[in-house]
């Protein structure tokens, strides 16, 4: 839902070009569907699934024909899914001037209320059982719709977002437009009843719908302002602040948002698989049992939140029970004392002039690594410490549980082409951010100082007639 709309294959591989410039996480895109681009979805490739808007939205996306909506459910690839915009257009057209003329969130959700949503989530779970379609209902926003659905189905799949979960029109109608977003915020009751239906499995994840503005186009009437909140960078650390309320567990948080759930055995000794990671036992020495889970980032850029199950009392295990252990801890504490040891006798002899090739060591060489960069198989802190050795002197780094020795050649300006490449990638982000910046400046004076607004809608429409 961009302009240009991406309705048919010319327009996706144009966003796999973009998308392949620019972006640095995995992603995909939905191939959106219009009441007559029917034969464009069925031969589309390289999509994720197929976007339908049953009532408008942010941009000019739309199927308001049922006759059109059914054909699609019809005609195109069973195992390929259909997501779901669910409110009714019709009725949302038929009502609009009962409500427009208030400038009020609690009318905006009074307008695109829990029928109109209700009334389009019906039809297109019919339609999905009667073709035997996949569908997925994109932010469910009430907790009668969940009534529709059933526990953890494979067929009809649902999500919800920290917003809906977590916001509601009677509690946050103040915030105006910045909580605008569609479908609009509920009531107290749906909170309840989308966190019950997540827990029971009618509600299989949690999703962001992440619509980011600027704040100047935000500062409009109800009715003028985009729809849309960020939310991609909140959600994780929301929900598991849900989960800290008893809202939900931190299994569940898991499972709906897709993370990796283990449980680790641990002590002050412990150094296998995340706990290598000082971070993490940094993390999980300092956790109490009334802590709450908090995102902590590793050095790699992973991330991870700890809760502490319980913590078992001291007590004396049998020798035979431990003897192999404690054979085996002795031995690798020892060996670490050792090789600490041998690496400050070698680093003195470095220091002094000579070269880890030359002692006769076998040695690895990384070369042409940035101060960001990140070598392979090794922990992070030794590209970070790296640069911070004198040329031609050398570090006994201890990291993850082993003994490294490092010796600096040189360090090497950075090359002039990678510079002017960066700064041509950079220079329309900056200049792009700057616009903004002095739009909502310039903007936020004329509403100051002469009272006098910008219809960005209109100006999107002006932008989308020029393309």
């Amino acid at each position: 839902n961009t302009i240009p709309l991406a309705i048919n294959q010319r327009e996706i591989d144009n966003k796999h070009a973009i998308a392949a410039r620019k972006c640095r996480v995995n992603w995909s895109f939905f191939g959106g569907a219009t009441n007559t681009n029917l034969a464009d979805l069925k031969v589309m490739k390289r999509i994720c699934g197929i976007k339908v808007f049953l009532g408008a939205s942010t941009g000019d996306l739309l199927v308001d024909d049922m006759n059109a909506l059914e054909k699609i459910f019809a005609e195109t690839d069973k195992r390929r899914v259909i997501a779901f915009h669910c409110e009714d257009e019709g009725d949302m057209k038929a009502t609009r001037a009962q409500y427009e003329n208030i400038d009020d969130l609690r009318a905006y959700t009074a307008w695109r209320n829990v029928d109109i949503a209700y009334k389009s989530t019906q039809r297109v779970v019919g339609l999905a059982r009667k073709y035997q379609h996949r569908a997925h209902i994109l932010h469910v926003s009430s907790a009668r719709e969940c009534e529709l659905f059933i526990p953890r189905d494979t067929l009809i799949t649902t999500e919800a977002c920290p917003h809906h979960l977590l916001m509601n029109v009677e509690d946050n109608y103040g915030l105006g437009t910045l909580a605008k977003m569609n479908p609009p915020l509920k009531y107290r009751a749906d909170n309840r009843g989308l966190w019950e239906a997540l827990r029971s499995g009618r509600i299989g994840m949690i999703a962001t719908d992440h619509a980011p503005h600027l704040p100047a186009e935000k500062r409009q009437s109800i009715w003028k302002a985009p729809a849309g909140i960020p939310a991609v960078e909140n959600s994780l650390a929301l929900i598991l602040d849900a989960s800290s309320r008893g809202m939900c567990t931190l299994e569940q948080v898991a499972q709906e948002m897709k993370m990796d759930l283990g449980q680790i055995d641990f002590s002050s000794e412990t150094a296998d698989g995340i706990a290598a990671y000082a971070e993490f036992r940094e993390a999980a020495e300092a956790a109490t049992a009334d802590d709450f889970p908090q995102l902590v980032e590793l050095d790699d850029g992973g991330i991870f939140a700890i809760r502490l199950d319980g913590i078992d009392p001291p007590a004396v295990r049998p020798l035979e029970e431990v003897r192999e252990a404690a054979v085996a801890d002795w031995t690798r504490d020892e060996t670490k004392k050792r090789l600490l040891d041998k690496a400050a006798e070698i680093q003195a002899t470095l220091d002094n002039g000579a070269t880890l090739s030359s002692l006769g060591l076998v040695t690895t060489r990384f070369a042409g690594f940035a101060r960001s960069g990140h070598l392979a198989d090794l922990p992070g802190e030794i590209a970070r410490r790296a640069f911070q050795i004198a040329t031609g002197k050398a570090a006994v780094i201890d990291a993850a549980g082993r003994v490294f020795l490092v010796q600096l050649d040189a360090v090497n300006a950075a090359d002039a082409a990678d510079a002017d490449a960066y700064a041509t990638a950079v220079r329309p982000r900056i200049a792009q951010s700057l616009a903004g910046d002095m739009l909502d400046l310039f903007v936020t004076a004329l509403e100051t100082e002469k009272g006098i607004t910008v219809d960005q809608a209109a100006i999107n429409a002006v932008h989308a007639q020029m393309q």
